[in-house]
């Protein structure tokens, strides 16, 4: 082909990117408002380069970049409430710390739930300037551990679904 055909692959490839995504249902472990950072479990080595997840000692939670730049942070999370009252979750970034005085400002979204086995896609999305080496934690809580990110398992009809899927573009 001409050189105009490889073009959008030259673009692609010089800029990074990560998928990410978890295929077990969270909970929040620490207690209802308590803050704790989404696990992403698996890569999609395909659509990944210079963003990775790196342990927290614990879990796979840290989104981290190899290299400086903007970056768009994109997540959608499957939230389901399992209580018998409306109940919110709240989402937001925190950056190269585990504690609340970390928390990157004006970042937090919520979501209200609606009683008994609700289920809402929350999803939105962030433009953040990193440094090489900086990394963020997707954080969650919510108004009751009735509330859960929840994976489904694929059935006749549709795939399974991931309870939280992220993804990192440098833009």
């Amino acid at each position: 082909g001409d050189v105009l055909s490889l073009v959008p692959d030259v673009i692609s490839s010089a800029f990074y990117k990560g998928s990410f995504y978890d295929s077990i249902t969270q909970t929040l472990t620490g207690g209802a408002n308590v803050a704790i950072p989404v696990i992403l479990r698996t890569t999609d080595t395909s659509a990944t380069n210079g963003v990775s997840i790196v342990s927290d000692g614990t879990n796979l939670t840290r989104i981290t970049v190899a290299n400086a730049g903007v970056y768009n942070i994109l997540f959608s999370a499957q939230v389901s409430n399992s209580a018998g009252s409306t109940q919110v979750v709240d989402f937001w970034l925190r950056k190269n710390g585990a504690t609340a005085a970390f928390n990157v400002p004006d970042t937090t979204g919520k979501v209200q739930l609606q009683s008994n086995n609700t289920f809402v896609m929350a999803a939105w999305n962030y433009f953040i300037t990193l440094n090489a080496g900086d990394y963020l934690y997707l954080m969650w809580t919510a108004t009751s551990t009735n509330i859960s990110v929840v994976a489904t398992a694929a059935n006749t009809v549709h795939p399974a679904s991931p309870s939280i899927i992220l993804t990192v573009n440098q833009v």
